[in-house]
């Protein structure tokens, strides 16, 4: 069983844990968070990103289609003040990094989720 609990639930897991670390930027304002995965849950985390990821293989470009659809409402985003950054580190992987843009309206998807659990990280 792993030390640190999944933010998902409590709920028994073996094997290390993941970390993930959103930030949310809105002009000059941001809001940072971090928090813990299971493997299933990491799965899940991984799953909601996927068309977001940014790599070497993958950079950012104002052209890529899905950096303008909001992962949290899955629409076209119009304005470009609010954007999601996500760092990930999943058990047994390298470093994922993720870019997309969100509504202004519109916070973290659920597969992100913000709890007293994971309190907001200084700015």
């Amino acid at each position: 069983m792993a030390l640190l609990p999944c933010v998902f639930g409590p709920h028994h897991f073996r094997g290390k844990s993941g970390s993930v670390y959103p930030a949310i930027i809105d002009r000059s304002e941001n809001t940072r968070w971090k928090f813990r995965v299971c493997d299933k849950h990491g799965q899940v985390v991984q799953e909601g990103l996927k068309d977001f990821e940014v790599s070497d293989e993958n950079p950012v470009t104002i052209e890529a289609e899905s950096r303008w659809v909001c992962p949290s409402c899955l629409n076209i985003v119009q304005d470009l003040y609010k954007s999601l950054y996500v760092t990930a580190y999943y058990p047994g992987q390298e470093r994922r990094d993720y870019w997309a843009k969100l509504h202004q309206n519109c916070g973290a998807p659920a597969w992100l989720p913000y709890t007293e659990a994971s309190p907001p990280l200084p700015g």
